[in-house]
């Protein structure tokens, strides 16, 4: 950045954006030097005022300008101004390194693919029902859409904006099926709606939700987002069916450091166990739903991670920019299905782990048929008695997709 400090009344703003990892959003940047505009007045009338014209003055008010500005281009590298990391290519090139561990390969069976910027502006989760449709919850879009089972079409679920302000989606987030009805959280807390779109009511839990899972009893279990570590240091806290708080289960790892952002983690509850996988570290563990002791834990294996936890320690990719804080992410989902966890990984192509309940590993999945700039929701289902995976998939096109993978078909592709 040049030295403008002469010249108070030039300010100067630099915008770009750049994609911190898949997704999250494009993140817009700004610098700005601002000062008294009065000061440029005494300045030329000091030294220059005297000895030229009007017209000689106003010329080099604007060669002033352009000089302090510059072009875009040079304005951006002398304002140090870096794009943030991209986390996905960073592992693209870090995979090189090994040989690909080894996986039953996966098909996709089907994808749908949303081309039209009216459709999934920014998905951020999504959930399998009882009958096997698929519901998305668009953050962004302020919406709930719902895929059918075949991935061939999409409707919207949510009403259009209304008069009652609760009945408005405020940027939905996660988002879950239980007992025929739609659960997502938004900025005003867990909404419950029918099937038909009509909300059924709101429960204000004043914690803002990560992700959340809901036991037989119709209690949540969430990890939520604190902004700062000088709040509760619970990794799960369970709500009761009216939102209000029981208890706090487990601890969140070094919550004072990185914005909090390593006691960030998917839940999943079964039964009376309360599974949680961190998004920034290769852990997962077992909780008890009842008293919140620590049943066990344990580590998922993939060559790429010991890379990753060296990431942690290299400044420049986990402290890019002044107040920005990027940790790599292992995890991009974690889902039980007949005493089986399975564990989305967060990697340039979906590779999924299924463990069973005490930890031991007893598949991996692998797909090469898509790539992903990010992930935005996992689930999984039975189809013909046999699994399949359901993967939101945020394309380097930037292009929203939903992948129903199994071991057996070919790829069948819907857009709309």
């Amino acid at each position: 950045m040049k030295d403008c400090s002469l010249f108070p009344p030039a300010i100067l703003l630099f915008e770009y954006s750049s994609q911190i990892t898949n997704d999250e959003l494009e993140e817009f940047l700004s610098y700005k030097i601002q000062t008294k505009s009065k000061n440029i007045w005494r300045f030329f009338k000091k030294h220059m005022l005297q000895q030229v014209g009007k017209i000689v003055l106003i010329t080099l008010i604007a060669v002033v300008f352009v000089s302090c500005a510059g072009s875009p281009t040079e304005s951006k590298g002398d304002s140090l101004e870096k794009p943030l990391p991209n986390e996905m290519s960073v592992k693209r090139s870090l995979l090189e390194k090994f040989p690909l561990t080894i996986a039953v390969p996966l098909k996709a069976e089907k994808s749908f693919i949303s081309n039209s910027d009216e459709i999934l502006v920014f998905p951020i989760s999504l959930t399998v029902s009882d009958d096997d449709q698929i519901y998305v919850s668009d953050n962004n879009g302020q919406a709930i859409y719902k895929v059918s089972s075949d991935l061939e079409t999409i409707t919207k679920v949510s009403k259009e904006k209304t008069e009652q302000d609760e009945e408005n989606l405020k940027y939905p987030n996660t988002i879950r099926f239980y007992h025929n009805k739609i659960f997502v959280a938004d900025n005003d807390g867990i909404k419950v709606f029918k099937q038909n779109g009509e909300l059924e009511k709101l429960i204000r839990c004043y914690y803002s939700i990560n992700d959340f899972s809901i036991d037989s009893e119709g209690n949540f279990f969430t990890n939520v987002n604190f902004p700062s570590g000088n709040q509760e240091n619970s990794l799960v806290i369970k709500l009761n069916e009216n939102g209000a708080r029981v208890s706090g289960i487990g601890q969140r790892p070094n919550p004072s450091e990185n914005s909090n952002l390593e006691g960030t983690a998917y839940v999943e509850v079964k039964e009376q166990s309360v599974i949680v996988a961190y998004k920034h570290f290769p852990l997962v563990q077992v909780y008890n739903t009842n008293n919140g002791d620590l049943i066990r834990e344990f580590e998922i294996k993939q060559p790429l991670f010991d890379e990753l936890k060296k990431l942690k320690d290299n400044k420049e990719f986990v402290h890019p920019k002044a107040g920005v804080v990027v940790l790599p992410r292992y995890f991009a989902g974690v889902k039980v299905l007949e005493n089986r966890i399975y564990l989305l990984l967060h990697l340039p192509n979906p590779e999924i782990v299924e463990v069973d309940l005490q930890g031991k590993e007893l598949n991996r999945y692998r797909s090469d048929a898509i790539t992903a700039m990010n992930y935005f929701g996992f689930d999984v289902r039975l189809v013909d008695h046999a699994r399949q995976f359901i993967v939101g998939v945020i394309e380097p096109s930037r292009m929203p997709t939903i992948v129903a993978f199994n071991q057996n078909a070919e790829i069948q592709t819907n857009k709309k």
